[in-house]
């Protein structure tokens, strides 16, 4: 129960006796008449009726390790109380006032900017409704509560993440939070300026919050929990915009308590997902590679190339990609895979869980290694380059997931140099999400890896898009 120390006014009667006595009474003096004085006191012994829950403040898990794990960003915050839903704008804590020379001094301090030093008085002035709890979360930054409270505990959030410039890319993030407040309790005193919750205010805050986590990579929800969170500030001084602080510190206290269960931590830092295997050296790469002959079609391969192309699924995005080994090595760009270490590579609707084992920014190719046993036949590499009109047939999974295994044809238009680097260029429709895809000629043999295009202003390909050799890849990967 917490107690806030509120006066009251009782009626006290002044009156002096013939031998000049002063008396008090609290009910008018017989006889008196006009010489009995009434005058007000305050009394301030009375308490609220209001009952914050005490929360228990479990001791949050520090990150000790090497690695900062799984980005994470606060996507939702909602208020979803009980009642809420029939529309009802319920009652949610009590509202409270300043006394008159404790409303003076809380304005002096506004107009000063001073810090107050001590508590002050307030009496009650009703209910607070839900209404009023959702104006003062709509003033309060969960974000950068969410943010500050994760990276002082050593983990990585999407505030870490600063930008120079406009147009730099973001890498995304691993995991999302939603948060939805289940349970409230508000006490509030102010000194009645309406909706200015810029001033010197006195606050208590409880919240109860169903978490959920979902994982950008394999988009799912991996872990619901419910914690709780409180601030018990209302018998202390006054603060600046303390309603929305209230708000935010309960807030910060319930992702603490999260960061308490082990369970969360082991999603952070990637142990539910990946086993103790061994690690995957990107020093060594046993990669058997298979190239082929000119004696079949591509239409007559058409079921085997699908068992071995691919979509690659990041936390930002997707883009193409293809198996080249029979141990479960897949090519694709560079800048498909960006920074991330672990990607989803899907093939013909299955995923499997891979790691990156080696990249090269300049010649925009990486090698990928699918940590599952992988039982499918890999692609078929040609082993001489191709020549100019030569037909060939793109494969990828353009703009959508949805979309995956759109074949498109055109011919080699011309070889190019860009930035003293050797590409093919081709008439061949190309889209966002056709990156690291593969490209056949007529045998159905790979010749080389889709990366990029011209696009007119609102997306249309401009049917000139660039394929990088498939035997330069390979060399410059390693293989």
């Amino acid at each position: 129960m917490t107690t806030v120390i509120a006066p009251s006014t009782a009626e006290i009667y002044r009156w002096v006796d013939e031998n000049g006595e002063v008396h008090f009474t609290d009910q008018r003096p017989i006889n008196q008449g006009d010489q009995a004085q009434k005058i007000n006191i305050e009394s301030h012994s009375s308490t609220s009726d209001l009952s914050i829950p005490s929360v228990r403040k479990p001791r949050p898990i520090n990150n000790t390790s090497q690695r900062t794990g799984k980005s994470i960003a606060l996507e939702h915050f909602s208020i979803d109380l009980e009642g809420a839903h029939a529309g009802k704008n319920i009652e949610i804590g009590r509202a409270y006032i300043y006394t008159s020379d404790a409303r003076k001094s809380a304005q002096k301090l506004y107009r000063s900017e001073r810090s107050p030093s001590r508590t002050l008085v307030c009496r009650s002035d009703g209910s607070l409704k839900l209404n009023n709890a959702k104006y003062i979360a709509k003033n309060a930054n969960f974000t950068q509560a969410a943010y500050t409270t994760l990276e002082s505990y050593g983990y990585a959030s999407a505030g870490s993440e600063t930008k120079k410039f406009a147009l730099q890319r973001s890498d995304g993030v691993d995991l999302s939070l939603a948060a939805e407040v289940i349970e409230m309790r508000l006490a509030h005193c102010d000194s009645g300026r309406g909706n200015n919750l810029r001033q010197y205010t006195q606050n208590s805050t409880y919240l109860k919050i169903k978490w959920e986590v979902f994982d950008n990579l394999t988009r799912e929800i991996v872990y619901t929990t419910e914690t709780e969170g409180l601030d018990d500030h209302i018998r202390q001084p006054p603060r600046l915009r303390g309603a929305p602080l209230s708000m935010e510190l309960a807030f910060q206290q319930s992702i603490e308590n999260m960061l308490s269960q082990q369970e969360f931590i082991d999603i952070i830092l990637g142990k539910s997902r990946f086993s103790d295997k061994a690690k995957i050296s990107s020093s060594i790469v046993d990669a058997t590679l298979v190239y082929g002959n000119e004696e079949t079609s591509f239409s007559k391969k058409i079921q085997s190339i699908k068992a071995a192309t691919a979509t690659i699924r990041t936390v930002s995005g997707h883009g193409s990609g293809f198996v080249i080994s029979k141990q479960g090595h897949v090519l694709t760009n560079q800048h498909v895979v960006s920074s991330n270490q672990d990607v989803l590579v899907i093939i013909d609707g299955q995923e499997y869980r891979a790691q990156v084992l080696r990249a090269d920014k300049r010649r925009d190719v990486a090698l990928l290694q699918i940590i599952e046993r992988f039982g499918h036949l890999p692609l078929e590499i040609h082993p001489k380059s191709a020549e100019l009109g030569d037909p060939i047939y793109v494969i990828g999974t353009p703009l959508d997931e949805a979309l995956d295994f759109s074949i498109t044809r055109g011919i080699i238009s011309a070889r190019r140099d860009i930035n003293a680097l050797p590409y093919y260029q081709t008439d061949a429709a190309v889209n966002p999400g056709n990156s690291g895809g593969p490209v056949f000629n007529d045998v159905g043999n790979v010749i080389g890896i889709t990366v990029s295009g011209h696009f007119t202003r609102d997306g249309g390909s401009r049917n000139i898009n660039y394929i990088i050799p498939i035997n330069d890849a390979l060399k410059v990967i390693g293989l």
